[in-house]
């Protein structure tokens, strides 16, 4: 009898095997989107591949199905899902009939009055991890409910996510449901699947005509009313780019408060990433670090959720057999691999490919200053002969001080720019801090003070294969002092009253800010000023901008690189808004009594130096604001009885006026007149979600922004 059960099992296994080796897929005649380098092809990774168009008609119990796939969660079997999720295997099926993956969210719980607590959710994800380079690729039609569905990658830690689709299909706010996006998370947690200290995140969104170029409910259709292709090129750690219906991405939108951004493609390059939402205090993380990059081996999975803070669909919709649905017609992988030519052979190699950027004038070696922190631009590769690849070990910097033989003196503590998960070949700019001790404990001497003979030299290098195989970019350096950028607002301290905390200066008064500025000097190579500016500036409690005055250059790009500088600057009374260029509206600056809760003002004092849209040292102060007229020795604030109110704001569907006026009218970001009346109680259920301006008697001094849900 076990002889037999034996022989079954045998005879089920070739009979698999044979499947697989034979199976012509049904998305073989449509082409990948994107080519692969030259020199290669594309080759299908048929263990992350499906049609589920399975002859033997058993469903998830075939082989050809449970050597791919799991229907449970296999980044951490014991994680039940995020928010009311509860993932269960009894909610995806194949469909003999229509040879799709189907994946269903039904009630799971109900509270007293019988609305769902809880949603059963199905999930299918790899048996096994893929890894960079690959293109992956689904053929999705999402499910019509609250709940999203999702086509995504996760590493088993929970340290790198890449989202290629998450959308509300059914959601009834037009916002999400006529919306899908793409997401890469970096987290930082406690510790594999820990609690998660900081959700590093991308996030661009699509609608399904990506040829407008903002979000306009009017010109764009609902992601579940058909099937569409959701694609993703995950090249490297840091090269991913997505395609939608077999298209580069392209006019995405990013909504979060504090990232408003427009016309993004998806791809790692344009993609905004903040730790987590940014401010004076929190700025945008370093793309350039390996460690803020994406190069996990992850899982591949299918599934529907119920996130945390998110609507859940009504029991009529999660019980409906055709709402409740998301099918899946096939998924696909490819990996670059050779084509046989022979143009794909490359040799070892490693670069320093913006060492000229940091000679000074008239000198011919790199110089740089002791704990300097410079962006080193480093191009690799590993070995490759036919299919023969040679696999990185690391890619590492040095600092090392030789004799007038060229032997070694002493050398720096090893600073790992690309470990061993990093791609066998890549460009990275590794923001490298020059050290300023020996592991010894000795200072490292600038190049004025070394011995007779002796150098100081950058050392770039790469191992492979686990072994001392260097390819080596090793070049000579100088060393001198430096200078660290720096500006500092040196009179703050005269505008703060008696017994006060913050400086209190006058709405159109004239003030005097004593300011000294200096760009960086890294050895020889000197920051090139751009300007030193002025504005003010509101934030809401979470430190994102609310509105910022215009721009006022106090210091050009003609001055000297480093000074100290009085300038009497007028403070403003409007804060000014631009819409595509177009149209500038105004409105006024509130005083500090007037702010929202939480809200407070800023006098932003700020450098920029080579031209640069990051490089700011900046010397931002909070500030009180009072009304025009008042004066510092004056502690009550004067009363405006004509203040004007626009509540709530952000908004659902109506938008209050306390405050004298006689006619109003409503404009979108584009200048176009939406609306206009007299009344204190506006209806604004015929406006598309988005931001608009309310004008007041037609006075560009009562111009307030609000916000439609």
């Amino acid at each position: 009898m076990k002889k037999r059960v034996f022989e079954l099992t045998v005879i089920a296994f070739l009979s698999a095997f044979i499947a697989h080796a034979q199976r012509t897929y049904e998305f073989e005649g449509i082409a990948v989107p994107v080519a692969p380098d030259p020199g290669f092809k594309w080759e299908l990774q048929d263990g992350f591949s499906d049609d589920f168009n399975y002859a033997d008609g058993l469903g998830k119990q075939s082989p050809l199905f449970t050597s791919k796939w799991d229907d449970v969660y296999n980044p951490d079997r014991n994680f039940r899902g995020p928010g009311e999720t509860y993932w269960t295997t009894e909610n995806s099926a194949i469909n003999a009939t229509t040879d799709r993956l189907e994946i269903r969210a039904t009630p799971r719980t109900l509270d007293g009055s019988g609305n769902v607590t809880g949603v059963n959710c199905g999930v299918v994800s790899s048996k096994t991890k893929v890894k960079f380079p690959i293109f992956m690729e689904a053929n999705i039609k999402v499910a019509n409910v609250e709940n999203s569905s999702n086509f995504w990658m996760l590493d088993e830690g929970g340290f790198n996510e890449i989202d290629v689709l998450e959308v509300y299909g059914g959601s009834a706010d037009d916002f999400f449901s006529q919306q899908m996006s793409t997401n890469f998370h970096i987290f930082n947690r406690q510790g594999p699947n820990g609690a998660i200290n900081v959700d590093n995140t991308y996030q661009a969104f699509f609608q399904t005509n990506r040829d407008i170029q903002n979000y306009q409910t009017s010109n764009t259709g609902f992601w579940r009313d058909d099937f569409h292709r959701f694609g993703v090129y995950w090249k490297s750690p840091n090269e991913v780019s997505f395609f939608i219906d077999g298209e580069p991405a392209k006019n995405g939108n990013h909504f979060v408060e504090g990232r408003l951004a427009n016309l993004l493609d998806g791809t790692y390059e344009s993609a905004i990433l903040q730790s987590p939402i940014p401010n004076d205090g929190n700025p945008p993380i370093d793309k350039g670090v390996f460690q803020n990059q994406v190069f996990r081996d992850v899982f591949m999975i299918m599934d529907i959720e119920s996130h945390h803070a998110r609507p859940i669909s009504p029991r009529a919709d999660l019980e409906d057999r055709i709402k409740n649905l998301m099918e899946v017609e096939w998924v696909r992988t490819y990996k670059p691999v050779s084509d046989g030519t022979g143009t794909s052979d490359r040799t070892r190699a490693i670069s320093f490919d913006n060492r000229d950027a940091f000679i000074p004038a008239g000198e011919t070696e790199p110089a740089f200053s002791l704990g300097a922190v410079v962006p080193l631009d480093i191009t690799y590769a590993t070995g490759l002969t036919g299919t023969v690849e040679e696999d990185l070990t690391y890619v590492a910097v040095q600092i090392r001080q030789l004799d007038q033989n060229g032997e070694e003196v002493n050398t720096s503590e090893f600073q790992t720019v690309i470990p061993t998960e990093g791609a066998n070949k890549g460009s990275i700019t590794y923001n490298y801090t020059v050290p300023t001790t020996f592991p010894n404990g000795t200072n490292i001497p600038t190049t004025e003070n070394l011995p007779d003979g002796h150098e100081l030299v950058l050392l770039m290098f790469m191992s492979v294969n686990n072994d001392a195989a260097f390819a080596n970019a090793d070049d000579t350096i100088v060393i001198k002092e430096g200078r660290t950028r720096a500006i500092s607002f040196n009179n703050r301290d005269s505008f703060v009253p008696s017994g006060g905390t913050f400086p209190e200066i006058a709405l159109a008064s004239e003030v005097s800010l004593n300011i000294t500025y200096s760009t960086g000097l890294s050895g020889g190579v000197e920051e090139d000023l751009n300007y030193v500016a002025v504005q003010v500036r509101q934030v809401d409690a979470a430190g994102a901008v609310v509105a910022t005055s215009a721009f006022e250059e106090v210091v050009p790009d003609t001055a000297v690189n480093t000074n100290t500088v009085t300038i009497d600057y007028t403070v403003p009374t409007n804060f000014t808004t631009g819409a595509d260029n177009g149209i500038i509206f105004t409105e006024k600056i509130p005083t500090t009594e007037n702010l929202p809760a939480g809200h407070r003002l800023l006098l932003l004092i700020f450098m920029q130096v080579d031209e640069s849209m990051t490089g700011f040292a900046e010397a931002n102060a909070e500030i009180i604001l009072r009304e025009e007229g008042t004066t510092l020795s004056n502690n009550d604030f004067e009363i405006n009885n004509d203040i004007i109110t626009i509540y709530p704001n952000p908004t659902q569907e109506l938008l209050h006026i306390s405050g004298v006026f006689d006619s109003w009218k409503i404009y979108n970001l584009l200048g176009v007149e939406m609306a206009g009346g007299s009344a204190s109680q506006i209806n604004l259920s015929d406006l598309d979600t988005g931001l608009y301006y309310i004008i007041l008697d037609d006075k560009a001094s009562s111009i307030y922004k609000f916000i439609k849900k």
